[in-house]
């Protein structure tokens, strides 16, 4: 093997290792998170707030409301949807790298979604045998009172800490 190859292969190896959210500076919890938030608004990256997304997949707009999230100090937090809908999981804050990492646990039974994930290599399993997803949010903003998160398409998710 020449050395370029060598060097490729191990770049893409750490490219993987930071693309499951993984970091060597993510071992604490961030004091400024633990709470309960709540979601104020969505807005695109000039600023403007957005009050319906298109779905071009399933050809239907969707509202955008966050969930209620709650950072326990832990490490332990949960996203609550509707009553009936709530992730849960472990968390930590790389502040390197200004995000918040988080380990989604697959509820059993595996609803189709997380079947899919763990058949397809998107899941980890941890040494319980319990299936996971890693999710990371980039942190815009993150003071005593606001959270602000970057969304896909340069959106960001504002949420104001609950008191």
């Amino acid at each position: 093997m020449n050395f370029k190859a060598v060097l490729f292969f191990f770049l893409c190896l750490s490219h993987l290792h930071l693309a499951k959210g993984q970091s060597e500076n993510c071992g604490t919890q961030e004091t400024k998170l633990i709470g309960t938030w709540e979601f104020v608004d969505l807005r695109d990256s000039s600023g403007a707030k957005i009050d319906t997304i298109w779905h071009e997949v399933v050809k239907g707009y969707e509202i955008p409301k966050g969930p209620l999230t709650v950072f326990r100090e832990d490490g332990v937090y949960t996203k609550q949807f509707t009553p009936e809908n709530t992730d849960q999981g472990m968390w930590c804050y790389d502040t390197d790298n200004s995000r918040i990492i988080r380990k989604h646990y697959y509820k059993r039974p595996y609803s189709p979604s997380a079947k899919y994930m763990i058949a397809n290599g998107y899941a980890i399993q941890d040494e319980k045998g319990d299936y996971y997803e890693v999710q990371v949010d980039s942190v815009i903003k993150l003071t005593p009172e606001t959270l602000i998160i970057l969304e896909e398409e340069n959106r960001q998710m504002e949420f104001k800490k609950r008191k």
